[in-house]
């Protein structure tokens, strides 16, 4: 992981990225629809259709 790396939520933001770069530019509505557009590339490359929302104390974010 490189040292400039931002954290957001429960991910690291590379630098050259779109999240870092919006993260960077204060910009706080973008980065939070690329972070959603991520966790919904991710439910469908492992195999569900969808995350369900965290609540807190559950250790899996899917059912």
């Amino acid at each position: 992981m490189n040292n400039r790396s931002i954290r957001y939520k429960d991910t690291w933001a590379a630098p050259g990225s779109r999240l870092h770069a919006a993260l960077e530019d204060g910009n706080k509505k973008l980065a939070e629809q690329i972070y959603q557009e991520c966790e919904r590339e991710r439910a469908k490359l492992e195999g569900r259709d969808k995350p369900v929302r965290r609540c807190p104390g559950e250790l899996s974010i899917y059912r």
